[in-house]
């Protein structure tokens, strides 16, 4: 009876390492699972070999046991500390992106929200297995569980499980359905942003509501021309949020579940009605963004605030788009703020009037996002010219005791279709809208692409490239082959 539990211990205790180790394979989140696999399964085979002691003891005083013996403990320790190092490094591993764009490396953002995840997420993808994507999808997927143990992920194949596709309304190739705390949420297309996106909205309790104000000329969200705002409000929808419009003259009062009022590149001034309904808003800790184009007086908006919108035009000679066009200054460093923080990329305005700041010190804080550089200056109708130095394009304005926060900026088109994706300014905008609404994870989200992205420069980095390409170059050249000729003639 002894001799059969001792034997029984040894098989089960084997069986009980095998599936240990089928456990951190298939189910690696379930670290618990496979711990106890594993410490049941090492104290039955110890009990196994210490009941068979003297059986191996007799068996190794053996000759030709003790001529192999060291082979084949050579050989064992070796296996055995090959799984050790494995298991190890597929619970603990390193990577690094050698790529000079960075390309197989996820934006800054991504890993703060992957990072932050508590509880297990799911995610599959549908797919077409003789697709491309199919393939970058599990490579996509692996670097977001490098960062996080609480993804899980599947790649599959729609053709081949259109059952499960039918249960969550998949009818289409490169799907993605994102999972948590049985919040299913379905985003569309395989890339960072996408996944990115899907497991913000997974994973967000509540929705923060966003109003567009019209009644006056604003530019248009559901426009898809060059001055419409489609691209900027498909990208905060993409996040999250739910977006709507809203026309003051109309209600009585803002919507309690308004978290954000945006005010972009309104023609028409507002009546007195529509600012009591605005200024009430703020008055209830409102949260206002603003997007005035130059020629345009907001002050009866944003004046209680202390930002003022100064008259003429800014035009930048040092620092501008594509080293032409001086009406359209370029931003390519930024104030420490919350909003630029670890902000790389450069930002353009299409004509931007100076703001100034401060009126309310004991009442409001201020802070300026961008600035144009000190060479330039302002334009006025008349044409005169003043100014010289750095005018402010965008501020922010917050209230010393209470939560009413505005963000203004010299600058509606910016954010318009016709140059949301041009540089950082899509980025810029939606880094602005996060802030105010006290999203902090969605800041700075740079999802990589390979799309073509142009290069602009200011002129000054313009004459620095001239004279090393066309001047420093050709010159370091004939000087080395003179040089060289010089020497032959001398031997």
């Amino acid at each position: 009876m002894k001799k059969n539990l001792v034997t029984i211990s040894g098989i089960l205790g084997g069986l009980l390492g095998i599936a240990a180790l089928i456990a951190a394979s298939i189910f690696p989140e379930k670290v618990i699972l496979t711990a106890l696999l594993s410490v049941v399964s090492l104290i039955l085979l110890l009990f196994f070999f210490i009941s068979h002691y003297e059986m191996f003891r007799a068996f190794s005083k053996k000759r030709s046991t003790q001529l192999g013996l060291n082979s084949v403990l050579m050989i064992v320790l070796f296996i055995f500390i090959s799984i050790v190092i494995n298991l190890i490094a597929r619970q603990y591993y390193f990577r690094t992106d050698m790529s000079s764009t960075e390309n197989y490396s996820l934006a800054p953002q991504t890993v703060q929200v992957v990072r932050q995840l508590e509880s297990p997420l799911h995610i599959r993808v549908f797919g077409q297995e003789n697709r491309p994507s199919f393939k970058s999808a599990k490579k996509l997927l692996e670097s977001y569980r490098y960062f996080s143990r609480n993804i899980m992920y599947s790649v599959i194949d729609l053709d081949r499980a259109p059952l499960l596709a039918k249960e969550y309304g998949i009818d289409q190739y490169d799907s993605i359905l994102v999972e948590s705390a049985g919040n299913p949420v379905i985003v569309f297309g395989i890339s960072e942003e996408s996944l990115t996106n899907g497991i913000i909205k997974a994973t967000r309790d509540i929705r923060k509501k966003i109003y567009f104000l019209t009644g006056h000329g604003e530019n248009d969200i559901q426009d898809n021309g060059r001055n419409g705002m489609s691209r900027a409000v498909s990208r905060l929808s993409a996040l999250g949020y739910e977006l709507t419009t809203l026309v003051p003259g109309t209600v009585e009062s803002v919507p309690d579940d308004a978290d954000l009022l945006v005010i972009a590149g309104p023609k028409e001034k507002f009546s007195n009605r529509d600012i009591s309904v605005i200024i009430d808003f703020m008055e209830r800790d409102g949260k206002i963004l603003g997007l005035f184009d130059p020629g345009y007086d907001p002050a009866p908006i944003i004046g209680r605030t202390g930002i003022q919108m100064l008259q003429g035009q800014i035009i930048d000679p040092a620092s501008n788009l594509g080293g032409r066009d001086v009406m359209v200054p370029l931003v390519s460093s930024y104030p420490d703020t919350p909003i630029t923080r670890n902000f790389t990329l450069s930002s353009v305005f299409p004509g931007a009037a100076p703001l100034q700041t401060g009126t309310f010190p004991d009442v409001y804080e201020y802070f300026t996002i961008a600035s144009s550089s000190s060479e330039s200056t302002i334009v006025k109708e008349d044409k005169s010219v003043s100014g010289k130095g750095e005018h402010i394009i965008a501020a922010a304005a917050g209230s010393v005791s209470g939560k009413d926060i505005m963000i203004v900026f010299g600058d509606a088109d910016f954010a318009t279709n016709a140059f949301f994706d041009v540089v950082g300014n899509g980025n810029f905008f939606l880094n602005s809208v996060n802030w105010i609404l006290e999203e902090g994870d969605l800041i700075s989200i740079v999802p990589r692409s390979d799309e073509f992205i142009p290069l602009y420069i200011t002129p000054q980095q313009g004459k620095v490239l001239f004279y090393i390409v066309v001047v420093a170059l050709p010159l370091s050249v004939f000087a080395l082959g003179f040089n060289v000729w010089r020497k032959r003639r001398l031997l």
